[in-house]
């Protein structure tokens, strides 16, 4: 019980609010040194300053050391299971005003052994050879760090990249789009259509077009786990909504990956490995020129201009920052123009077009480690208005309290070029997907 002392005596002084056992504080009040007093609310200015003097680290530690000495006496049991209060890092509190105002107690009754369960609770996180505010040497109880509510993590994906996909909504796990499939315009379009100069009364000749099937099939990417239920209860955050979007973001990431590296094996096909795209190659090792960047700008398909993309690994941003074009011996004009300043794209532009800093291109000096590509011509197959889904159960797992989460994507990605195109009156191919090889690439994926 809670008594307030009206009398200085055994050690206490007048007004102290007292947590004494029902019988020793009944005594005191029959005994008119002091009254009952429901005080279990405390300012919080005072505790904290009380918490932080040296007069409830001193007591505090005395009477730990004290426990501590009485502990050593005692003859070792044997304990059969484990009590799961001594694993609880909150040491059973619920909140805060609880835990503060055992610290308060603790430190305004100097002769009375701290709370218990703030004993339990310092036992608890206490940890040898560490340094911790769980004892005097250390100074004083340390705010279990489970009361920040707040998880701080990176986010992965700012890019975007399906949404520049052409999306394609698949009812069922596979989906076959017929194209017309051209190499060349040399000598005819549409992959064989011929338009001949007839002459009056003359036979004409036929010809016909050629045509493809490109076919997307679904893959699953998933993310899994299991939370125990003692874990949810007693977390200050909320771990639902955090895997809520956790797990989503965590699928997208590898979906963007695919995109641009995926190899087809039992995932989306990329642009770096597609057959139609242009590997373009490198003026000199482990570096980008500016002669590089004009290569694979005139190696796009001029329809895909007003589309394309460029993509760069973050690395290679300082290449970008030292490329000019000279003019006369005074003068220059810059590849990249940076953001906010010169170009509005949040990275700024190469020659004219955005570029997106992002870690999913390769290394400085590795092929793909910059990407010139037209994502309208990527095909991206997903089930007709699915997002990522996110899930949850607590019958799997339900014998051993605890709740199952999933996240799950089933999609497929294919470029629907087959091969890059040859121009009419010249030999050089172009595609929507261009990337710089690496030093030792001096041809082309699929031909000059």
């Amino acid at each position: 019980m809670l008594v307030k002392m009206l009398k200085a005596l055994d050690g206490y002084k007048v007004d102290d609010v007292v947590d004494l056992e029902d019988v020793d504080g009944q005594k005191y009040i029959d005994d008119g040194n002091a009254e009952l007093s429901d005080a279990e609310e405390v300012d919080a200015e005072e505790m904290l300053k009380t918490l932080l003097s040296a007069k409830v680290e001193d007591a505090v530690a005395k009477s730990i050391k004290a426990l501590a000495k009485d502990e050593a006496g005692r003859t070792s049991i044997i304990e059969v299971g484990i009590d799961k209060s001594a694993l609880d890092p909150r040491g059973g509190y619920k909140h805060v005003a609880e835990f503060l105002t055992d610290i308060y107690r603790a430190g305004k009754n100097p002769h009375m052994a701290p709370p218990t369960k703030l004993l339990d609770w310092q036992k608890s996180v206490k940890t040898a050879g560490h340094m911790a505010e769980g004892d005097d040497s250390q100074g004083g109880f340390l705010v279990p760090t489970q009361f920040i509510a707040d998880l701080k993590m990176n986010k992965l994906i700012d890019n975007g990249i399906p949404g520049m996909c052409t999306t394609i909504p698949m009812a069922t796990n596979s989906v076959s789009i017929p194209y017309v499939a051209e190499t060349t315009h040399a000598t005819s379009v549409y992959g064989g259509v011929i338009v001949y100069r007839t002459g009056e009364a003359a036979q004409k000749t036929a010809s016909k077009p050629t045509l493809g099937l490109c076919t997307l099939t679904l893959h699953k990417l998933t993310a899994f786990t299991y939370i125990t239920d003692e874990l949810i209860e007693d977390s200050a955050i909320s771990l639902s909504p955090i895997l809520g979007n956790m797990f989503p973001e965590a699928l997208n990431f590898v979906l963007e990956d695919d995109l641009l590296n995926g190899t087809g094996a039992g995932m989306g096909l990329g642009v770096i490995p597609a057959p139609a795209t242009i590997t373009v190659a490198r003026a000199g090792a482990g570096a980008i020129a500016r002669a590089d960047v004009l290569n694979m700008y005139r190696r796009m398909y001029p329809r895909s201009l007003g589309n394309a993309v460029w993509f760069a690994n973050q690395d290679t941003m300082g290449q970008f920052m030292v490329l000019n074009q000279a003019v006369g011996t005074a003068g220059g004009q810059m590849t990249w123009l940076p953001p906010n300043g010169d170009a509005a794209a949040p990275y700024g532009t190469i020659l004219g077009r955005p570029v997106y800093f992002i870690e999913l291109a390769q290394t400085l000096g590795t092929a793909g480690d910059l990407i010139f590509a037209d994502m309208s011509q990527m095909f991206l197959g997903k089930k007709p208005n699915a997002s990522i889904q996110f899930e949850s159960s607590i019958h799997l797992r339900f014998d051993y309290d605890e709740v199952a989460f999933r996240s799950e994507l089933r999609y497929d990605s294919q470029p629907w070029w087959a091969a890059p195109l040859t121009p009419r009156y010249a030999t050089e191919t172009l595609s929507p997907f261009v990337i710089l090889g690496d030093a030792a690439a001096t041809t082309t994926t699929s031909g000059q």
